[in-house]
């Protein structure tokens, strides 16, 4: 009765086939237009409060609200960092728009000296300047001008004295009890677009700075690894989709010809 069975012609299997052909045709013909959504708003609910607040960013300030932070141990290791991540904002095809360090709010003491001298020689020139030799709407920014002075005489700091209020942004959260220093880097617009994602996290996923090697994290990180599974899976999934297939067919046709 089995042999019976096997040897039963498929019931319609012309008609079906033909069908099978037809409808694979259309839609291999729209599969055409198809493509990959890069916008990753596409991913959130619409009227999103959050999302509104990011395109306010974007549209004043030109600069993304999601920075990505690289942790450091002391500031050896933040100096050596910074500078290393400088020199990535300022190569040709670098996302990075800023860098936000201790390293960038502390210039080293030699920078500062030589920015004193500079205001020195401003604040003489100032001084010498007689108000009554100035035209009418000039006092005005005279006046002005003498609130600004006491900035020209400031003197070299360091670190120590660098206010509490913002020492505490630059340091992990007390809760995690670690000692140490974050560096953030801010892209250079907020990245809605998958691919300036992806090209973004692949520069400062991973940062090698001499024989030690940091990685960041952030929203953008999480965001780029996630729309990279979509589009290995993706590829992953469709090949599986005709293994699958095809073993049916095998099964259903007892023949490697039959299921091609």
């Amino acid at each position: 009765h089995r042999e019976e069975l096997q040897q039963k012609p498929f019931p319609y299997a012309r008609a079906m086939l033909a069908a099978s052909v037809v409808l694979t045709v259309a839609l291999a013909y729209f599969a055409t237009n198809a493509g990959f959504d890069y916008d990753s708003r596409s991913l959130m609910a619409t009227n999103n409060p959050a999302l509104k607040l990011r395109e306010e960013i974007r549209d004043r300030f030109q600069i993304s609200s999601d920075p990505v932070g690289i942790y450091t141990r002391d500031l050896d290791e933040t100096k050596a960092l910074y500078d290393h991540l400088e020199s990535m904002r300022t190569s040709e095809g670098s996302l990075i728009e800023s860098i936000v360090s201790i390293n960038r709010l502390v210039p080293p003491q030699e920078k500062q000296k030589a920015n004193q001298e500079y205001l020195k020689q401003l604040d003489v020139i100032l001084t010498e300047v007689d108000p009554s030799l100035l035209e009418q709407e000039q006092k005005g920014a005279s006046e002005q001008l003498k609130y600004a002075m006491p900035y020209l005489r400031v003197e070299p700091y360091t670190i120590d004295d660098v206010p509490e209020w913002i020492l505490w942004q630059l340091k992990p959260v007390p809760e995690s009890g670690v000692e140490g220093w974050m560096t953030y880097l801010y892209p250079r617009t907020t990245l809605w677009d998958s691919r300036e994602l992806l090209q973004f996290a692949d520069q400062i996923d991973r940062v090698d700075v001499g024989e030690k090697t940091y990685y960041s994290a952030g929203a953008a990180v999480l965001m780029a690894k996630v729309a990279g599974y979509v589009l290995d899976d993706g590829k992953f999934l469709t090949l599986l989709a005709a293994g699958l297939i095809f073993i049916i067919l095998l099964e259903s046709f007892r023949r490697f010809s039959a299921a091609l």
